[in-house]
């Protein structure tokens, strides 16, 4: 049957004839509204079979948590939180449902969720009246007056305006997205370029060292074949091969696929258990970036170094075991630090030990090809622009001008 009418007469003749009721649209409508605003908060059922939800306090700005014995009842809850606060969205209310998005994502590791809300926490306390205002309102104007104050009155690096610049990015792109705003950030920030004189100089210290020397790396590595333990065999490969930290705690011996051949196909993995309340770590069966697996070159020493492994941990189901069970990232950093204190040499992480391999891999000239496979970055440019440092000691340059300019 055709109906030359508009739809507005179509939708009353069907309500007016019993084909729709009413009453079931409006109940359905709702029923898809209450869905879309619980997908914006994160609840769980704790091991007592209650439900959880953990929400901020606007009046004390503390973190509380909430229990009901039922799902139904804890999404009441969380129905009438956002009825009371979603009135606006603001930088600080944003820039959380954000995080919280990315998390459920599995997007970011730990390490990247602590430095993103320590970083947040500092940009937004500078001009609490503008992180807190509705994000509806902003402008240009307004975001360039903002930015100004954070940089000055947080002495801001270029690196540190870099972090500033990705937080208020994601956070209003973000919003964008969700339609609690139509400003757009990103054309902001591409005509906002702050003069190179605007940013404060790092100063640079000791214990802020980027790599070790090589004089220290020959103490290290004297250091960790005397003591010849499980943690320093673990340390001896990650600074004969430059593999993460995450990478090595993940391998297992069926990873050394050939002689001279390390496949790197997962890592470890740290996260915040919701329940507990406390860092867990875990073993994630991919690569940490889109580079994907990918195969290491081993020497001969680094081969001879998971030779030993595997007959210390046979039977074990990682590679970088003790007593049967799995070393994490942790105590190998920590391992390593402690080794430096008692050697007399600045402490550092992992990572800097991973710089120094990439560091020693270019200045000898291996193709930039090579060391960025074997680091598994995802493009060339990460490996020239972030892993090549000065590792010789002032001794090694003077001996070399003195060399060159000798007549």
């Amino acid at each position: 049957m055709q109906f030359n009418i508009k739809e507005q007469q179509i939708l009353q003749y069907a309500m007016e004839h019993g084909i729709i009721d009413l009453a079931d649209v409006s109940a359905d409508v709702e029923t898809m509204k209450k869905q879309e605003i619980l997908k914006k908060y994160h609840y769980w059922q704790g091991s007592d079979g209650r439900f959880y939800f953990k929400y901020r306090d606007n009046d004390t700005g503390k973190k509380k948590k909430i229990s009901r014995a039922s799902e139904e009842a804890i999404q009441d809850v969380i129905l009438k939180f956002h009825a009371e606060t979603a009135e606006k969205h603001t930088l600080v209310t944003v820039f959380s449902e954000w995080m919280n998005d990315k998390i459920s994502c599995g997007e970011l590791q730990e390490a990247s969720i602590i430095k993103y809300k320590n970083n947040a926490k500092r940009f937004f306390a500078v001009d609490e009246d503008f992180s807190n205002a509705d994000v509806k309102t902003m402008n240009d104007d307004i975001m360039e007056s903002y930015v100004k104050k954070v940089i000055y009155t947080l002495g801001l690096t270029a690196k540190g305006y870099s972090d500033f610049r990705t937080i208020i990015k994601g956070t209003l792109k973000y919003a964008k997205r969700k339609k609690y705003t139509a400003y757009s950030i990103a054309s902001f920030f591409l005509d906002f370029v702050p003069g190179k004189n605007a940013f404060s100089r790092a100063a640079k210290h000791e214990s802020d060292a980027s790599c070790f020397k090589k004089s220290e790396l020959k103490r290290l590595k004297n250091k960790l074949l005397e003591n010849g333990r499980i943690r320093d065999l673990a340390l001896l490969l990650q600074m004969y091969t430059g593999i993460r930290v995450g990478e090595l705690t993940a391998l297992k011996s069926c990873d050394n696929i050939a002689k001279n051949k390390l496949l790197i196909r997962r890592t470890e993995s740290g996260g915040i258990d919701p329940e507990t309340n406390l860092r867990t770590t875990r073993i994630k069966e991919t690569s940490k970036t889109a580079a994907g697996d990918r195969e290491m070159i081993l020497t001969m020493e680094c081969q001879n170094i998971i030779d030993i492994l595997k007959k210390i941990n046979f039977g074990a189901e990682y590679l970088i075991s003790e007593n049967g069970k799995r070393l994490t990232s942790k105590q190998i950093n920590y391992h390593l630090q402690k080794v430096c204190k008692e050697i007399g040499i600045t402490p550092r992480s992992t990572h800097k030990l991973r710089r120094s391999y990439a560091s020693m891999l270019l200045e000898a000239g291996i193709d930039t090809a090579i060391v960025t496979n074997q680091l598994g970055h995802t493009e060339i440019a990460t490996t020239q622009k972030y892993y090549h440092y000065d590792i010789e000691d002032d001794t090694e340059k003077i001996q070399k001008i003195n060399d060159t300019i000798a007549i």
